[in-house]
């Protein structure tokens, strides 16, 4: 079973371009493979993407049938973050504690706090990023290797992980988009 990891960062412009891709490969692929989402090490874009991180990880995490519905909203448009956990359905007591827990965990608002560091340090899949490279976002990561060749669009993600089949499953024989979106909120 492979498996496929997008490093990102949740207000990167390059991480809205791909995710709208890597949704598709999650919905269609998911079954078959374990599609996830990982988080690069360092925070680049201020306290409103790590606070988003720690949200969408604690969706990933405790909710995850609501986190590709979440997604699908949260990149239509930005500020609609509230709007769109409510049409997800989320569990946000649920979530509340989850977020509490997961930033004191990973001191994540302390990092935000030292203005020591020009791009404070994220701690949410340090580890596994650190082992494979991640350096920026977004790095897609495959059966532990980085794929630095595979283009971000929905068919080259799938295409790169149907291609880890012996025997490939008929999810591989799906058709999956071979477009361009704007690196920004939206499907344009």
């Amino acid at each position: 079973r492979p498996v496929a990891d997008l490093y990102i960062m949740s207000y990167c412009p390059y991480w809205l371009q791909a995710q709208k891709w890597y949704l598709e490969v999650m919905s269609k692929l998911g079954k078959v493979a374990d599609v996830n989402i990982k988080w690069v090490p360092y925070i680049m874009h201020g306290q409103k993407e790590a606070d988003e991180n720690v949200v969408q990880y604690c969706i990933g995490k405790e909710q995850k049938e609501k986190y590709v519905p979440y997604l699908n909203c949260f990149l239509k448009e930005e500020w609609k973050w509230v709007e769109c956990r409510k049409e997800s359905k989320i569990d946000e007591k649920q979530l509340t504690s989850c977020i509490d827990a997961t930033k004191k965990e990973f001191k994540v608002d302390e990092k935000m706090a030292d203005k020591s560091k020009q791009y404070p340090e994220f701690d949410i899949n340090k580890d596994e990023a650190w082992k494979v490279w991640v350096q920026w976002s977004p790095t897609f990561v495959l059966n532990g290797i980085k794929m630095d060749k595979v283009w971000r669009n929905a068919k080259a993600y799938a295409d790169a992980i149907c291609s880890t089949f012996k025997n490939k499953p008929k999810d591989c024989e799906q058709t999956f988009q071979d477009i361009n979106f704007d690196p920004m909120f939206g499907f344009t």
